[in-house]
């Protein structure tokens, strides 16, 4: 089975500090630790904007997660551990409305060549 985690004040990350943004982490994960197994993902609370490469291997490895995803859509990332979602959090919409907008939007972004999540090494 697959345990996710998500935060546990779902804080937007980019708007706090690193080291909050390890205790936040830390925190969900030792509030979920009995439920633990051997594959364990964490989702970032509505976006992973302004996380760079070094935060989200520091991540990973400190909560010993599979992966991780955020929450940008249909595109391509540089670290195969982090993967993108597609929010589907918007209620009016339906789900298939969605999925056609991403799909059309990494089409687009891939003829433009700015489909893959860039980011820095260290935010």
């Amino acid at each position: 089975s697959i345990l996710a985690y998500n935060g546990c004040a779902h804080p937007l990350y980019a708007k706090i500090d690193e080291q909050t943004r390890m205790n936040e982490t830390e925190k969900c994960m030792e509030e979920l630790e009995g439920y633990r197994n051997e594959f364990s993902v964490f989702s970032f609370p509505f976006s992973d904007h302004g996380i760079g490469t070094d935060q989200l291997l520091q991540m990973k490895e400190q909560a010993k997660l599979n992966y991780l995803f955020g929450s940008a859509g249909i595109r391509d990332e540089i670290n195969l551990f982090h993967l993108q979602r597609i929010p589907m959090e918007k209620r009016t919409v339906e789900a298939r409305s969605i999925l056609c907008f991403q799909l059309l939007k990494y089409k687009f972004l891939s003829i433009l060549g700015k489909n893959i999540v860039r980011r820095s090494q260290w935010n």
